[in-house]
Protein backbone atom coordinates (compact mmCIF):
# COMPACT_ATOMS: atom_id res chain seq x y z
CA UNK A 1 0.00 0.00 0.00
CA UNK A 2 3.12 2.14 0.58
CA UNK A 3 2.51 4.23 -2.47
CA UNK A 4 1.63 7.92 -2.81
CA UNK A 5 -2.03 8.81 -4.88
CA UNK A 6 -0.79 10.35 -8.16
CA UNK A 7 -3.80 9.44 -10.18
CA UNK A 8 -6.73 11.76 -11.40
CA UNK A 9 -10.47 10.94 -11.76
CA UNK A 10 -12.16 11.89 -14.72
CA UNK A 11 -15.87 12.66 -13.96
CA UNK A 12 -18.48 13.12 -16.46
CA UNK A 13 -22.16 13.11 -17.42
CA UNK A 14 -23.81 11.38 -19.71
CA UNK A 15 -27.41 12.21 -21.30
CA UNK A 16 -30.42 10.21 -22.27
CA UNK A 17 -29.76 12.08 -25.24
CA UNK A 18 -26.21 10.36 -25.63
CA UNK A 19 -24.43 13.67 -25.02
CA UNK A 20 -21.20 13.55 -23.29
CA UNK A 21 -19.58 16.40 -21.24
CA UNK A 22 -16.99 16.48 -19.20
CA UNK A 23 -17.62 18.20 -15.41
CA UNK A 24 -14.77 20.25 -14.86
CA UNK A 25 -13.99 21.76 -12.44
CA UNK A 26 -15.19 19.63 -10.16
CA UNK A 27 -14.30 19.45 -6.08
CA UNK A 28 -16.35 16.62 -4.96
CA UNK A 29 -18.63 13.40 -5.85
CA UNK A 30 -19.45 11.45 -2.98
CA UNK A 31 -21.60 8.59 -3.87
CA UNK A 32 -23.94 6.49 -1.06
CA UNK A 33 -25.00 2.94 -1.50
CA UNK A 34 -27.76 2.05 1.26
CA UNK A 35 -28.50 -1.36 1.14
CA UNK A 36 -30.76 -1.73 4.50
CA UNK A 37 -30.58 -4.94 6.12
CA UNK A 38 -32.95 -5.46 9.41
CA UNK A 39 -32.56 -8.56 11.52
CA UNK A 40 -35.46 -10.72 12.33
CA UNK A 41 -36.46 -12.07 15.94
CA UNK A 42 -38.41 -14.74 17.09
CA UNK A 43 -39.69 -15.99 20.57
CA UNK A 44 -37.47 -19.03 20.35
CA UNK A 45 -34.42 -17.25 18.91
CA UNK A 46 -32.52 -14.09 18.39
CA UNK A 47 -31.35 -13.08 14.82
CA UNK A 48 -33.05 -16.48 12.87
CA UNK A 49 -33.45 -14.35 9.31
CA UNK A 50 -32.91 -11.17 7.80
CA UNK A 51 -35.54 -8.50 5.55
CA UNK A 52 -33.55 -6.73 3.26
CA UNK A 53 -34.85 -3.31 2.49
CA UNK A 54 -35.23 -1.21 -0.65
CA UNK A 55 -31.52 -0.32 -2.21
CA UNK A 56 -31.25 3.27 -2.91
CA UNK A 57 -28.18 4.87 -4.68
CA UNK A 58 -27.72 8.57 -3.90
CA UNK A 59 -24.93 11.26 -4.27
CA UNK A 60 -23.64 14.95 -3.97
CA UNK A 61 -21.62 16.54 -6.11
CA UNK A 62 -20.36 19.84 -5.87
CA UNK A 63 -18.22 22.20 -8.80
CA UNK A 64 -16.78 25.39 -9.67
CA UNK A 65 -19.57 27.60 -10.69
CA UNK A 66 -16.96 28.38 -12.85
CA UNK A 67 -16.70 28.09 -16.69
CA UNK A 68 -13.89 25.92 -18.10
CA UNK A 69 -12.27 27.51 -21.46
CA UNK A 70 -9.70 24.60 -21.66
CA UNK A 71 -13.07 22.07 -21.80
CA UNK A 72 -15.26 24.45 -22.49
CA UNK A 73 -17.83 23.27 -19.74
CA UNK A 74 -19.56 25.06 -17.40
CA UNK A 75 -20.47 22.12 -14.63
CA UNK A 76 -22.89 24.21 -12.65
CA UNK A 77 -24.78 25.14 -15.87
CA UNK A 78 -24.71 21.81 -17.37
CA UNK A 79 -26.27 20.48 -14.12
CA UNK A 80 -28.76 23.22 -13.17
CA UNK A 81 -30.14 22.80 -16.69
CA UNK A 82 -30.43 18.99 -16.20
CA UNK A 83 -32.26 19.68 -12.91
CA UNK A 84 -34.25 22.03 -13.96
CA UNK A 85 -35.54 19.85 -17.11
CA UNK A 86 -35.82 17.33 -14.87
CA UNK A 87 -33.80 15.16 -17.46
CA UNK A 88 -32.53 11.59 -16.82
CA UNK A 89 -28.71 11.55 -16.84
CA UNK A 90 -25.74 9.02 -15.86
CA UNK A 91 -22.39 9.81 -14.53
CA UNK A 92 -19.26 8.39 -15.19
CA UNK A 93 -16.52 7.85 -13.05
CA UNK A 94 -13.25 6.62 -14.26
CA UNK A 95 -9.15 7.12 -13.91
CA UNK A 96 -7.03 9.15 -15.56
CA UNK A 97 -3.93 7.58 -16.88
CA UNK A 98 -1.25 10.51 -15.86
CA UNK A 99 2.50 9.62 -16.24
CA UNK A 100 3.48 9.82 -12.83
CA UNK A 101 0.54 7.53 -11.93
CA UNK A 102 2.36 4.26 -11.98
CA UNK A 103 -0.52 2.50 -12.92
CA UNK A 104 -3.89 1.81 -11.25
CA UNK A 105 -4.41 3.57 -7.86
CA UNK A 106 -8.49 3.68 -7.37
CA UNK A 107 -10.09 0.86 -6.26
CA UNK A 108 -12.20 0.69 -9.04
CA UNK A 109 -11.82 0.61 -13.03
CA UNK A 110 -15.22 2.79 -13.30
CA UNK A 111 -18.39 3.71 -11.61
CA UNK A 112 -21.08 4.43 -13.39
CA UNK A 113 -24.62 5.83 -11.34
CA UNK A 114 -26.81 5.12 -13.43
CA UNK A 115 -30.76 7.01 -14.62
CA UNK A 116 -30.12 9.99 -11.90
CA UNK A 117 -32.25 13.10 -11.42
CA UNK A 118 -31.30 15.75 -9.38
CA UNK A 119 -33.66 16.43 -6.35
CA UNK A 120 -31.72 19.64 -5.21
CA UNK A 121 -29.18 21.73 -6.30
CA UNK A 122 -27.41 25.37 -5.32
CA UNK A 123 -26.10 26.53 -8.66
CA UNK A 124 -24.03 29.13 -7.37
CA UNK A 125 -23.00 29.47 -3.94
CA UNK A 126 -20.55 32.69 -3.20
CA UNK A 127 -17.92 32.54 -0.32
CA UNK A 128 -15.81 35.32 1.08
CA UNK A 129 -12.20 34.33 -0.62
CA UNK A 130 -13.11 31.60 -2.99
CA UNK A 131 -14.62 31.05 -6.43
CA UNK A 132 -18.27 30.22 -6.33
CA UNK A 133 -19.41 26.62 -6.31
CA UNK A 134 -22.53 24.73 -6.47
CA UNK A 135 -23.50 21.82 -5.01
CA UNK A 136 -26.28 18.81 -6.68
CA UNK A 137 -27.88 16.38 -4.62
CA UNK A 138 -28.85 13.72 -6.69
CA UNK A 139 -30.70 9.96 -6.83
CA UNK A 140 -29.62 7.05 -9.31
CA UNK A 141 -31.71 4.31 -10.19
CA UNK A 142 -29.29 2.16 -10.68
CA UNK A 143 -24.99 1.69 -10.49
CA UNK A 144 -22.62 -0.22 -12.38
CA UNK A 145 -19.27 -0.93 -10.40
CA UNK A 146 -16.39 -2.24 -13.11
CA UNK A 147 -18.67 -3.61 -15.27
CA UNK A 148 -21.57 -5.63 -12.83
CA UNK A 149 -24.93 -3.43 -12.66
CA UNK A 150 -27.06 -3.15 -9.66
CA UNK A 151 -30.61 -1.61 -9.26
CA UNK A 152 -31.72 -3.51 -6.01
CA UNK A 153 -33.36 -6.78 -7.20
CA UNK A 154 -31.28 -9.79 -6.66
CA UNK A 155 -32.54 -12.59 -9.13
CA UNK A 156 -32.97 -16.18 -7.38
CA UNK A 157 -30.47 -18.70 -7.70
Amino acid sequence: MGKDWKAKLFVSVVTASGGQKLLTPIIDINPTFNTPNVAEHSLEADNVGVTMGNDTFSFTLTVKALRDEDAGTNPAEVLAKLQLKHEEFNIVLVERDTNVSGGKNWAFDSLMMEKCYINSGSPSRSTLGTSPVAVFNCISLGTNVDGEYYNGYIPAE
